[in-house]
């Protein structure tokens, strides 16, 4: 954003407040769409910042009436957002966003407001949403929102939720992977490698690849390789460090088999050439799990997520980790940012480290690029001791 755009940006902030200031609003409450954890409450905690900056006090939030996945019900409630939450009545101005409106200032937000409360001039409460993560695009080049991205009243109150849910553990020297593998994961089938989140995307050259012709494709050669450079990298490290406890967390494959039997998946990787009984998959990704599980090289495994359990567990060894390495960035950096009450002497690896997304370092996190586990491993293994940050 240039100085000019965050000028005008600010203004409009102005303009808004001088609006809210003549209404009857006084507090804000946000509201969540159904999507994965992170970006539920990624986009609660901008919605919240926005609300902190027009100076309205926190209310609470929405949440949606159903899920993306069927333990989210109970996991909403024990996490504690549930008891911030109160059904959104039909006399409430709701003031829906676009990144765009807040970066180029397409529809200036003062009058977006003002639209919303004028039909609703008796209103006391403004309701902030985003209708969807894709409605987000752009909200992170949003100079206005870092800090109070990470200062909001929504993030302050998952942090004293997550002192209670998850105690700070005796100072452990452990590292935790975070292996992404679900609709990004490859699996060899026959001749063919099939990568279920590009398959599903017309003519992409990652989704179905011939395994002969693997050394045409780098970026399906890495993905497949990944298990077992994850296996290799974690060893290597056991073996220079043996005091350092290694531990893994991943979806798994249960959205990796829910894509490729689904019949719409099913009929384009059979066009490209991909044909396969139900045995076959089961068969691949059996091996793939079973490679991973009987590795010998973690301490302890957290491999899938179909409960809240298995989310309990994965975050608590996030949290309780002075290195994470992550594939995807995504979950892992969520449940620092909302569960991690202190990053400072922490170091963590992530792909597409920019944007507020992944700029953990504002709240003391060390963060480093990954491409590669051998990359990482390189980076490990140039300290003495890499646990001392």
């Amino acid at each position: 954003m240039n100085n000019e755009t965050s000028a005008e940006a600010l203004a409009d902030i102005d303009r808004a407040r001088a609006v809210i200031a003549k209404s009857r609003i006084r507090d804000y409450r946000v509201r969540m769409v159904s999507s994965g954890l992170g970006d539920m409450l990624t986009l609660a905690c901008f919605e919240s910042a926005l609300g902190d900056l027009l100076g309205l006090r926190f209310a609470g939030l929405s949440l949606p009436s159903s899920f993306s996945r069927p333990y989210y019900d109970d996991l909403v409630t024990r996490i504690g957002l549930r008891s911030m939450s109160s059904p959104t009545t039909g006399n409430t101005p709701e003031l829906v966003l676009d990144g765009r409106h807040l970066t180029r200032s397409q529809l200036p937000l003062s009058v977006e407001i003002e639209h919303a409360i004028a039909a609703f001039p008796q209103a006391e409460t403004l309701l902030i949403s985003f209708p969807s993560p894709a409605a987000a695009s752009g909200i992170h080049d949003h100079e206005q929102l870092h800090a109070p991205f990470f200062e909001s009243s929504f993030r302050r109150h998952m942090l004293d939720c997550g002192m209670n849910l998850f105690p700070p553990e005796a100072n452990r020297r452990s590292l935790t992977v975070h292996l992404r593998l679900g609709d990004v994961a490859a699996v060899r089938i026959g001749a063919f490698v099939v990568i279920p989140e590009f398959a599903k995307r017309n003519d992409h050259p990652a989704g179905v690849v011939s395994y002969a012709a693997l050394d045409r494709n780098p970026f399906v050669k890495r993905t497949l390789n990944l298990i077992d450079d994850c296996i290799l990298s974690a060893k290597s490290i056991r073996q220079h460090f043996p005091d350092i406890q290694i531990n893994l967390v991943s979806d798994g494959f249960d959205r990796t088999k829910q894509m490729l039997l689904s019949s719409a998946l099913r009929t384009k990787v059979e066009k490209k050439g991909l044909v396969f009984e139900d045995q076959k998959l089961d068969e691949a990704i059996d091996a793939a799990e079973r490679r991973i599980l009987y590795s010998g090289a973690f301490d302890a495994t957290v491999f899938g997520e179909a409960s809240a359990r298995e989310w309990f567990d994965s975050v608590r060894m996030l949290l309780n980790s002075k290195i994470v390495v992550s594939t995807a960035r995504g979950f892992a950096a969520n449940m620092l940012t909302f569960f991690a009450p202190d990053l400072v002497g922490r170091r963590f690896y992530s792909p597409l480290a920019n944007g507020v997304y992944a700029d953990l370092s504002a709240i003391g996190l060390e963060q480093r690029p990954f491409s590669t586990f051998p990359a990482v491993l390189g980076d490990l293994l140039a300290h003495p001791d890499p646990l001392v940050i």
